[in-house]
């Protein structure tokens, strides 16, 4: 009976592992696409430039040339990202 139970606990482990890996795929999935998709608070001072004093039209355009460094990409973000461009079906 010993060896079933520990067998079982060993099954429950692995379940409770994949469960918590799961989660954090589909954590990275999530930020993934939210940092794929425009946002609002981005477009909305370039499409009004006019109702914003000159001075603080400017520097959002300068800071939109240069790349945001925020946090170094993670590297499964890339390969989610990755993923997410390829086509869902394999080509024959």
């Amino acid at each position: 009976m010993i060896p079933s139970v520990t067998r079982l606990l060993s099954h429950i482990s692995e379940n409770c592992i994949m469960q918590e890996a799961v989660a954090q795929l589909q954590e990275a999935v999530t930020r993934t696409q939210a940092a794929s998709q425009p946002q609002p608070e981005e477009a909305a001072p370039q499409a009004q430039p006019a109702a914003q004093p000159e001075e603080k039209a400017q520097p959002p355009a300068e800071e939109k040339a240069e790349p945001e460094p925020e946090t170094p990409a993670d590297p499964i973000d890339e390969l989610y990202a990755k993923l997410a461009q390829m086509p869902d079906s394999p080509e024959k």
